[in-house]
């Protein structure tokens, strides 16, 4: 009966992907300008970080860096440091910018893939999100041993199967879509992962209010 903690953590991850963010926008946007199979290259390099920071968290690599407030904070400014960079360097490249630093939303499936491995590469705090997870199921004893391994991997087949869709949508809906708009979109994903990089300033200047 083991395979229930695979689908436990595909529900939770269900529930994660339904919260479309940066990176969903990304995959969307790749798609409608290099193709589907750009797009789900795109969707692979974010199922490969999530496996990687999963199986970190598990390993207690989440914990350590809870544990260590540099480190946290470090991680934590790196990161956003490393996402508005992105948001930045998309809106530039929208805008037909020649500034050096400035690149577009990646056309070819071997720089899709890249794109977003470093894009969701630049969230090391999400292993701390997953360490609290998958501490909690340990303590109130409804997992042990393989069974947290397990659910992990239901966590990332959600991120295998949801954001292939979201290339899919892209792809479909790519020729129905003036170039206007999707010099639009490719700015919309811009501003989407500035905001995102500032959200925790963002937290850290409502709490002092």
């Amino acid at each position: 009966m083991r395979y229930k903690f695979i689908f436990n953590g595909f529900k939770l991850g269900i529930v994660l992907q339904a919260a479309i963010g940066p990176v969903a926008l990304l995959i969307f946007q790749t798609s409608v300008q290099g193709g589907l199979v750009s797009g789900i290259a795109a969707a692979m390099g974010v199922a490969v970080v999530d496996a990687i920071y999963v199986a970190a968290a598990i390993l207690g690599v989440g914990m350590m860096i809870e544990r260590c407030g540099r480190a946290k904070m470090l991680f934590g400014i790196l990161g956003s440091a490393a996402v508005a960079f992105f948001g930045v360097s998309i809106i530039m490249g929208a805008l037909g910018s020649n500034a050096v630093l400035r690149f577009a939303v990646s056309e070819t499936p071997s720089a899709a893939f890249l794109q977003a491995f470093i894009l969701a590469f630049s969230s090391p705090l999400t292993i701390i999100f997953w360490a609290g997870v998958f501490a909690s199921r340990l303590e109130d004893g409804e997992m042990k041993g393989l069974d947290i391994w397990l659910f992990g991997a239901g966590a990332v087949v959600s991120t295998v199967v949801c954001m292939p869709l979201i290339a899919a949508a892209g792809a479909l809906l790519s020729s129905f879509i003036p170039r206007a708009v999707i010099m639009a979109l490719n700015i919309l994903v811009g501003c989407a992962l500035i905001g995102f990089s500032l959200r925790p300033v963002i937290n850290k200047v409502r709490e002092k209010l």
